[in-house]
């Protein structure tokens, strides 16, 4: 199992997330009641991959520069539900804002041959 998830993972990915484990595990065996883990940072330039179907349409409409309301009527959703596909994205490709989501997009777009 360890092996499959590393090879899914990577390994730096793989070596972030173990961390995250060995801090929860630590707290569990001292007892705390909410183990102080720190959060953890998308692995920069994860690139499009690491995006879901619905993320990868969000961040087209963001790189066409398209506001998270506009997003939200085009596809039919929340301005909530947009908000929040946003903020997953951000956090996902590791960058601090929407022109660098577009970026990562076209990168993305262009390194897969399309």
């Amino acid at each position: 199992m360890r092996g499959a998830v590393l090879r899914a993972l990577g390994e730096e990915e793989f070596g972030r997330w173990w961390g995250v484990g060995a801090q929860v595990l630590d707290a569990v065996r001292a007892g705390a009641d909410a183990p102080p883990v720190a959060p953890v940072p998308a692995a920069r330039g994860a690139g499009v991959d690491a995006l879901t179907r619905r993320e990868r349409e969000v961040a087209a409409l963001v790189a066409e520069g398209m506001s998270n309301r506009e997003i939200a009527e085009r596809l039919v959703i929340s301005k909530r539900t947009a908000d929040a596909h946003v903020e997953h994205i951000l956090a996902k490709l590791g960058v601090g804002s929407r022109t660098e989501i577009a970026a990562v997009t076209e990168a993305g777009v262009t390194g897969a041959g399309g």
